[in-house]
């Protein structure tokens, strides 16, 4: 049986990262990291299972198609900011999108790059990146990102059951967000 999978924010080939995020980051080099998330997600992810990248996959320098090749399941991007042309055109994509919205069994899943800036309605969560796990807690909202919850991809129903439980300590305005 195949496990549904979300995670976000690899930046892979972005040197910068480790000093942008140095405190959720701790290897010294980016090949260092690099290599320690494509082994935590293939001992994570089976071939048979899909994960949704919820963006910021890659920057131009890294070598994006290898990177897809190497990594376990099938692979479906949600784009993020940093996910240019490079990205979203790269063999190994199964999928690619800017937002996408499911139902699953116990909820109806909102998937993006950024948090939602509107209250979820009934039984809807909604999974983002972008925040790198420093952002403000919302209402039915999870940032998936491997700077909030770890390398590892989050089997999707765990960030589905987050997410639901999830109570916002201050929710963003149109002009905060």
């Amino acid at each position: 049986m195949s496990t549904l999978w979300v995670t976000a924010d690899h930046h892979f080939g972005h040197t910068r990262i480790l000093e942008y995020c140095r405190s959720t980051r701790p290897w010294l080099d980016l090949d260092s990291m690099q290599r320690d998330l494509v082994e935590a997600w293939n001992a994570t992810v089976k071939p048979e299972d899909t994960v949704y990248h919820l963006g910021d996959f890659a920057f131009r320098e890294a070598p994006i198609e290898h990177l897809l090749g190497i990594l376990h399941g099938r692979k479906i991007l949600i784009r993020g900011n940093h996910d240019g042309p490079w990205v979203k055109l790269a063999t190994g994509w199964a999928e690619v999108h800017t937002g996408l919205t499911f139902p699953i069994a116990s909820a109806v899943v909102s998937l993006a790059h950024k948090p939602a800036v509107v209250r979820l309605g009934g039984l809807a969560v909604h999974l983002h990146g972008h925040e790198h796990g420093i952002g403000p807690a919302r209402e039915r909202q999870l940032d998936v990102g491997i700077d909030a919850v770890g390398p590892e991809p989050l089997a999707l129903e765990q960030a589905v059951q987050q997410a639901r439980v999830a109570q916002a300590t201050s929710f963003p305005t149109m002009e905060t967000a």
